[in-house]
């Protein structure tokens, strides 16, 4: 049970299966030659040499040669450590060359004003896309309406709207929220948070509709799903639905 546990935290930061098991054998065997580590890890012939080489470039093996035969030694365990520690350092620099290049890689993934198009999220993680997706596109004093607004739903989508608006309010982006129950907790939630204004009409909604721009998106918590619809026209027409009803709300 030791070694399984030992197995899988190696596993974790890295190794195969095959490593491990070869691993294994020399800090039990110390100084040995290809054909003991075989006979002892069980493993093929055919791989052995792939995968102490493997095991050396990670820096977890060495060995010396002694008469022209190679003999196979595990480095120390602390080995493991900067094993480790030079994964995070390239993982790191990878992250600072991603983030270099993401301003060309959203660039390439903007939608021009002409194109239309409609994806189906699941879950709260889709959501998020989509709501992100709409916030990136939205400028300092542009305006994110949305109507049929509920509290009675998971509250993980509760907080994430809360997030949602404070993040939108930094940008600068103001909103106009029309509920469609009385929720007053959530709405004063909402309504304190900067540039919004909240509205009441009582009335019952199978879905939440949000626009900015040309984006639209119809959301049931129901199920989870939200449908994200790029088309100005449908945006349009939306948008007027929205202020009709607006008219007819009752301010929180």
């Amino acid at each position: 049970m030791k070694k399984e546990k030992l197995s899988s935290t190696l596993e974790n930061i890295g190794l195969t299966k095959g490593e491990i098991t070869i691993y294994f054998s020399l800090l039990e065997l110390g100084s040995t030659t290809t054909g003991k580590i075989i006979e002892n890890a069980q493993i093929s012939s055919g791989k052995i040499y792939e995968i102490l080489d493997k095991l050396i470039n990670k820096g977890l093996v060495n060995y010396i040669v002694k008469g022209k035969i190679k003999y196979f030694n595990a480095a120390t365990p602390d080995s493991l450590l900067e094993f480790v520690e030079e994964k995070k350092s390239n993982l790191e620099k990878r992250e600072k060359e991603i983030r270099n290049i993401l301003p060309d890689l959203k660039e390439l993934h903007k939608f021009t004003e002409e194109e239309s198009c409609a994806v189906v999220y699941k879950g709260i993680k889709g959501l998020k896309h989509a709501a992100d997706l709409t916030l990136e596109h939205a400028e300092p004093g542009d305006e994110y309406t949305a109507m049929g607004l509920v509290e009675h739903k998971p509250e993980k989508f509760n907080l994430f709207w809360r997030q949602f608006h404070q993040k939108r309010a930094e940008k600068g982006v103001k909103t106009r929220l029309l509920f469609a129950e009385e929720s007053e907790r959530y709405a004063k939630q909402l309504k304190n948070i900067p540039l919004s204004e909240v509205r009441v009409l009582k009335s019952v909604s199978a879905s939440a509709v949000t626009l900015i721009g040309p984006h639209l998106k119809i959301i049931d918590y129901d199920s989870e799903t939200t449908i994200y619809i790029k088309n100005k026209y449908i945006a349009k027409s939306f948008k007027a639905f929205f202020e009709s009803l607006w008219k007819l709300g009752d301010k929180v």
